[in-house]
C-alpha cells in the first residue's frame, strides 16, 4: 500500500492507460503506461511501443519525471534480448480542472 504522507516525492506506477479511482486526490505524481503498438508475428525480429505518462499538478515536476523515465530507460538493455529506445514527447497540459499535467515517454522495445 501507497503512504501517500511518508512517500511524497515518489510517484505511483501503474500499468494501465487509465489511472485506478481509488487513487487518492493527496497522490499528485504518478507514472502510468501501457503498450500502444499490435504485436506483429511476421517480423523477424520483436519491436513494441510503450506510452508512459509522467503526470503531476505542475509542469516542472511532470518533466522532472520524465527526465527521470528517459534517462533510466533509454538505450537500456532489456531482459529479453533486445534494447530500449526513447523518446520524451512535449508537456501536454491538463484538460480540466480534475486534470494534471502530462510529459509522456515513448518507448520502443526492439528484440531479435
Amino acid at each position: 500500500t501507497f503512504d501517500s504522507s511518508t512517500n511524497t516525492d515518489i510517484p505511483c506506477i501503474f500499468a494501465n492507460n487509465v489511472l485506478p479511482d481509488w487513487l487518492e486526490s493527496s497522490i499528485t505524481k504518478t507514472i502510468n503506461y501501457y503498450r500502444v503498438t499490435p504485436i506483429n508475428g511476421g517480423l523477424e525480429y520483436g519491436q513494441l511501443s510503450y506510452s508512459v505518462s509522467c503526470r503531476a499538478n505542475n509542469s516542472p515536476d511532470a518533466e522532472t519525471i520524465q527526465e527521470a523515465v528517459f534517462d533510466a530507460l533509454n538505450r537500456q538493455q532489456s531482459s529479453t534480448d533486445g534494447f530500449f529506445i526513447c523518446t520524451a514527447l512535449p508537456v501536454i497540459p491538463p484538460a480540466d480542472s480534475t486534470d494534471n499535467y502530462n510529459a509522456p515517454v515513448e518507448v520502443q522495445i526492439k528484440t531479435r
